[in-house]
């Protein structure tokens, strides 16, 4: 990922989750600083971490082995996050780990973040998304685990979850779907309906 690609995905991301309300802002958009070194911050007594959290890692190119920085978790959990998740999040190719739990964002879960080939693990448990789970989920090959509990998510599962080889972790309470469990979510076939 090249660093003004990664940079300009953390800087959408701050905007369109209204970052200037922030309860903690981890140190984001300091112009004298690196995402990779400084966006982040220490919280005692909650998730131990937040903000943009990076691992150093080898690219080659051209045949040439180099060290950068990049951006592979997102951990903003109950932090007055308000707005809807921007697409531009795929700017962040190398991101594995999205926790933003507990928080104020709504709108639809975009379709772009199968685009994520990386992404292992999505935290999105307790906000206000609406609509349906995108049938492209299907396509993140990597992901382990998926939190989507008390949300607003609505419809009927996408059977394409089924695809999903590695999933550990799928956690769908508290919304309001409809209908049967699709035969390639783990075989089962029950009638469900957790509305309120």
């Amino acid at each position: 990922v090249p660093p003004t690609r990664q940079r300009l995905g953390l800087v959408i991301f701050y905007f369109a989750l209204g970052g200037e309300n922030w309860s903690n802002k981890a140190g984001f958009l300091n112009p004298n600083t690196h995402e990779c070194t400084d966006w982040k911050t220490v919280v005692p007594d909650k998730f131990n971490m937040i903000g943009a959290l990076c691992e150093e890692g080898d690219d080659n190119n051209d045949s040439s082995t180099y060290t950068t920085n990049r951006l592979s978790r997102i951990i903003f959990a109950q932090n007055n996050l308000k707005g809807t998740l921007p697409t531009e999040l795929t700017f962040l190719s190398d991101l594995s780990f999205l926790s933003l739990e507990k928080n104020s964002i709504a709108g639809a879960i975009p379709s772009e973040l199968s685009q994520l080939s990386n992404l292992a693990l999505i935290s999105l448990t307790d906000n206000f998304l609406k609509g349906g789970i995108p049938t492209e989920i299907g396509n993140s090959k990597s992901l382990r685990e998926i939190h989507l509990g008390t949300n607003y998510l609505s419809g009927t599962l996408p059977s394409e979850i089924g695809k999903l080889s590695t999933l550990e972790y799928l956690s769908l309470e508290t919304n309001n779907f409809i209908g049967t469990i699709p035969n390639e979510i783990g075989g089962n076939n029950d009638d469900y309906s957790n509305e309120e």
